[in-house]
């Protein structure tokens, strides 16, 4: 396993995974394009409500939001095999902050195959899928991304009332 730990921005030297943090530099669509394998799947749990398939719409999806940041840094990177794990922070939305984790597998000819990304706080990564919801539903359908309707429209379909009792706090 190679472990990095590098605290410069975007594409720092010595991250494994250049061609991934120089798209991100870049923010560009084509670039990320190069990045990805024709039908690389893409999940982001705490964004969107499903996965995207295929390299023109992740490359396209990710150029955009790309576009939202402020800054981006990867933090640190960790490789095994045709497993690599990224951390970073980044500012949005007027200098709020955000750290998470992005897992991806590359496949045999060095392209990325999938694609995970995990963000916290919780609330940031709402109001990130709420906006992108603005920008992008159109292409991607609304359905895609948190809408204030979507949530009330699970809450509204019920559930457990109540916890079991070896979860309930003493």
């Amino acid at each position: 396993m190679t472990t990095v730990n590098e605290t410069a921005p975007n594409a720092a030297p010595g991250l494994a995974d250049s061609d991934y943090a120089a798209a991100w530099a870049a923010r560009s669509q084509e670039e990320f394009a190069n990045a990805f394998a024709e039908d690389v799947v893409f999940e982001v749990p705490m964004v969107m409500t499903r996965p995207v398939r295929g390299r023109e719409a992740v490359a396209y999806l990710l150029g955009s939001v790309s576009k939202v940041y402020e800054t981006q840094r990867f933090t640190h990177q960790a490789t095994n095999g045709p497993r690599t794990y990224m951390d970073w922070e980044l500012t949005v939305f007027g200098g709020e902050i955000m750290r998470g984790v992005t897992a991806f597998t590359r496949g045999d000819d060095g392209k990325i195959t999938h694609l995970a990304v995990y963000h916290r706080p919780m609330l940031s990564g709402l109001r990130l899928s709420y906006y992108a919801g603005q920008v992008m539903g159109e292409k991607f359908g609304h359905d895609l991304f948190y809408s204030h309707e979507a949530a009330q429209a699970e809450i509204d379909k019920g559930g457990p009332t109540d916890l079991p009792e070896q979860a309930r706090a003493t």
